[in-house]
């Protein structure tokens, strides 16, 4: 019975507060209840940016829940002005005369990345050098039979002349003809002088190949961090059988053979590259072949070079490197840059 008085006078009460307004605004405010629409369920606004948020009902109150994140002012008296302050989500509460729940949505700001921020995703990587190598093999025997002569003088020196086109000169390395410093030619062999940079040592190398004096073993490029070092192996490996101790069995070592070539580069400035270069060539040596098991086991011949370092600049290096390893062959490895 007190329950029914209740429901009773409530709508009494609602019922004298409609018919306290003017007819035009109490039918305004009962249609605007009916056409208020669903609040958004979610509301995304980038940081330092201002959205409006209106009804078709008057606000009597409006609320946020995280101050840092978003504030909310009324503009009129059915409508909110939105601004985004900071990153994060928080939550907007609308109250309005049609019900004492407040509707709600959560409001989601996308920051911007600080400057500190930026500098984290930016944090430096390690530099990294690419080298380009070229491993090439000479026939001696064949420069012999055309008698060639190899010429150096000093890392800048670049030429190539057949027997017969050079009588009586005198050259200079990178010039033809100049006076000073002098490399003297023979005109019944084949003359090479290389230098100038790696261009001219290539060009040098292509003309080798075209007349049958030599080949290309391999032309690998390595990826190398700076400070780090990177090697290539232009061979193979030999297997070698080792006795075990105590016992009948063998087990299997495989050794290296062949041309070994490490770099360190290091990179010291935009335009300039410290390298370090170890070359490294091994053989086969069966005259001093050994007997393990019934098994002949050739030895190996090492020769490992002195390392050196080069001052390589952006798209030039000024020395060129190279050694050389007789096998029963008569043939002789080089590598460039």
């Amino acid at each position: 019975m007190s329950h029914r008085s209740s429901r009773i006078s409530t709508c009494t009460l609602v019922a004298s507060l409609l018919a306290l307004l003017p007819p035009a605004q109490a039918q305004a405010a009962v249609s605007g209840c009916a056409a208020l629409p669903r609040v958004p369920a979610t509301l995304e606004i980038d940081q330092g940016l201002q959205q409006e948020l209106r009804l078709p009902v008057s606000i009597s109150r409006a609320a946020v829940g995280d101050p840092k994140v978003a504030d909310v002012h009324a503009v009129g008296n059915d409508a909110v002005l939105l601004t985004a302050m900071g990153p994060g989500a928080t939550s907007l509460s609308l109250w309005t005369s049609c019900s004492s729940t407040p509707r709600q949505t959560m409001i989601f700001v996308r920051g911007q990345a600080s400057a500190d921020m930026a500098v984290a995703q930016e944090a430096d990587l390690p530099m990294q050098i690419q080298a380009d190598i070229r491993f090439v093999e000479v026939s001696r025997s064949k420069l012999k039979e055309a008698g060639a002569r190899l010429f150096f003088k000093g890392s800048n020196s670049s030429l190539i002349g057949s027997p017969g086109t050079v009588p009586g000169t005198l050259v200079s390395p990178g010039n033809v003809p100049v006076t000073t410093p002098l490399i003297p030619l023979d005109n019944g062999a084949f003359n090479i002088v290389w230098g100038g940079g790696s261009s001219r040592f290539l060009a040098a190398i292509n003309a080798l190949e075209n007349t049958g004096f030599a080949y290309t073993l391999a032309r690998p490029s390595l990826t190398v961090l700076s400070g780090m070092t990177a090697s290539f192996l232009a061979g193979g490996e030999i297997p070698i059988p080792v006795p075990s101790s105590g016992s009948d069995s063998l087990s299997i070592e495989y050794k290296e053979f062949g041309i070994r070539l490490a770099l360190s580069p290091t990179v010291v400035s935009r335009d300039r590259i410290s390298l370090k270069v170890a070359p490294e060539v091994s053989e086969l040596d069966f005259t001093n072949a050994v007997q393990i098991a019934g098994v002949t086991v050739p030895a190996l011949k090492d020769d490992k070079s002195m390392e050196r370092w080069l001052n390589v600049y952006k798209y030039k290096i000024p020395e060129v490197f190279k050694w050389e390893k007789m096998d029963s062959g008569g043939a002789k490895g080089g590598g460039d840059n």
